[in-house]
């Protein structure tokens, strides 16, 4: 069993444990969740099966697509709903008024520090950990892509004053950041209360299964049915095509040269894939950072090894 399975994350669960349920479900060697969620979210959940796992650093930088629905006048530890509260105040109708403006700061090229309570390391622990003990800690800031950040609604009710946002960002963007940052801005303090994602890079929410889908589909053995193929999960990828004797190099990881045509294709591209003749993935390469005397042009990122067949595990046992 090897591919991608687009699992629609439940909220109350660490990708951790939904990774290691499907690994349990699929009965797979390796499995690993590309991207993280929060606990509180749920959402596009892409996890790696077998090979795939070498697909990840190719496929975890890509755009990100959430909803989110905060509360104005909180604000927490955590910068969500469950953590412990710091600040309170009561609605003001300038919050409304204002947070157009606000929001306008906050697209573009930005500069966010991580929550406290994020997985990211410093000093070899994650920052949880120094949280959790009441040391305070911060990650080093790093500059995020928010190219939208939509106000869809707001409402206020007996249980306070809450906005829903559409935000489309870059791969490392923390949405809990972001409200907290909004909250400054206003004034108001802000949480996320509900957060939901609704596409990473090439995986859309529409394409998600449910935990109980995955369970049903492996007690009836339509399992397969699920699983994108390394090739459908990387084909927004460029690509060349080879066979013969530049195929079984391209197995080996040996770089590529001006003598394969198809090469002009993907000249100006950072990644691309290399298939074979029958379309199978091979390999990811990179354009050489200097044309070599040797006429190298390309080279090897990631080779992805095939499976041994049978015979060849018994000539090794």
């Amino acid at each position: 069993m090897e591919g991608i399975l687009i699992v629609d994350k439940p909220a109350g669960r660490t990708s951790r444990e939904i990774t290691q349920l499907v690994k349990q479900i699929t009965s797979s060697v390796k499995a690993g969740h590309i991207g993280t969620l929060d606990p509180i979210a749920t959402g596009v959940l892409p996890i790696s099966l077998g090979r795939a796992t070498l697909l990840a650093d190719y496929l975890v930088k890509e755009q990100k697509i959430y909803l989110a629905r905060a509360a104005l006048g909180i604000e927490t530890d955590t910068y969500d709903v469950e953590g412990k509260i710091i600040f309170k105040k009561d609605f003001e109708s300038r919050w409304i008024k204002e947070i157009e403006s606000c929001l306008d700061n906050l697209r573009g090229r930005i500069e966010q520090t991580p929550p406290p309570f994020s997985a990211i390391k410093v000093r070899g622990r994650h920052l949880y950990d120094f949280a959790r003990r009441g040391e305070k800690v911060e990650a080093e800031r790093r500059w995020v892509e928010v190219s939208e950040l939509s106000l869809l609604n707001w409402e206020k009710d007996d249980k306070g004053t809450f906005i829903e946002l559409r935000i489309v960002c870059s791969a490392g963007t923390y949405v809990r950041s972001l409200i907290h940052d909004l909250g400054k801005l206003l004034g108001s303090g802000a949480c996320v209360t509900k957060l939901r994602r609704l596409k990473s890079g090439n995986f859309d929410i529409s394409s998600a299964v449910r935990i109980s889908e995955v369970l049903e589909s492996a007690k009836s053995g339509s399992l397969g049915g699920l699983i994108k193929s390394m090739e459908d999960a990387t084909s927004h990828i460029p690509s060349i095509r080879v066979g013969g004797s530049t195929a079984i190099g391209v197995r080996m990881g040996k770089p590529l040269t001006r003598e394969v045509a198809e090469i002009k294709k993907v000249s100006n591209e950072r990644l691309f894939r290399v298939l074979g003749d029958n379309g199978e993935l091979l390999a990811f390469y990179t354009p050489a950072l200097n044309e070599e005397e040797n006429q190298v042009v390309a080279r090897a990122r990631r080779v992805i090894r095939p499976y041994p067949d049978v015979g060849e595990k018994n000539a090794n046992n």
